[in-house]
């Protein structure tokens, strides 16, 4: 984990920035969804160049994997939490009855926003160095992950039981989204064979996942 607290990421030269990637949408003002779309694309260029250099004879579904895994939700807000960005987090007063910057939506979102943050107040070099401290242990666990076959997720998994076995592909569709207090929902169905579970999420990737580990579990449980 990063050693350091949040600042040691970046000094900012445009404190308002800073400012702007800890605010959650639920506050209101100049808050931080813009950011947070711009810190997706530009951690998935980071993150793809330092592994595109740490492992220069891997093939691309496993860089894919690979980067799915560092820059995902569950990973980014674990980071968040190991620089304590939860404590810097302003959110609405629904939000913060409904679990406050602890969610790991918002300190995920926080931190891609974070990033960008860092790249419009120092350039892209300073966004490289701050990713670099960010996610240097990280790197190391994916690379154990990768050995261990641990970075498929779910729905890859379910994906290649049932070609293995021959069976048709996993169907997934949305049952419902909204949101709640603010906060966004997506319900989604996952089947496989005679097997249904439906789970809900803050996203539909997320819900999806979810699902279809319902479906993994199911299906390794018969098997054994």
């Amino acid at each position: 984990m990063t050693k350091g607290g949040l600042d040691s990421l970046h000094s900012f030269a445009d404190k308002s920035l800073r400012r702007r990637a800890l605010t959650h949408a639920s506050a209101g003002g100049d808050h931080n969804e813009r950011l947070e779309w711009l810190g997706d694309a530009i951690n998935d260029f980071l993150i793809g160049i330092l592994l595109f250099a740490r492992h220069p004879d891997l093939a691309e579904g496993d860089l894919t994997l690979a980067r799915s895994f560092l820059v995902g939700d569950k990973h980014l807000a674990s980071l968040a939490r190991g620089i304590g960005l939860q404590k810097h987090v302003v959110v609405g007063a629904a939000v913060q009855q409904d679990g406050g910057g602890e969610q790991d939506s918002i300190l995920a979102g926080a931190m891609e926003a974070y990033i960008a943050a860092i790249y419009l107040d120092g350039g892209i070099n300073a966004a490289q160095q701050a990713a670099e401290i960010l996610f240097s242990d990280s790197l190391s666990e994916a690379d154990s992950l990768m050995q261990s076959g641990g970075l498929k997720d779910d729905k890859t998994r379910l994906q290649e039981y049932l070609q293995k076995r021959g069976k048709p592909p996993p169907q997934y569709q949305v049952l419902d989204r909204g949101q709640i207090s603010r906060r966004p929902f997506c319900v989604a169905e996952c089947s496989a064979e005679e097997h249904f579970a439906a789970a809900a999420a803050d996203n539909q990737r997320a819900a999806e996942q979810l699902a279809a580990a319902c479906i993994v579990a199911k299906l390794t449980a018969k098997s054994k």
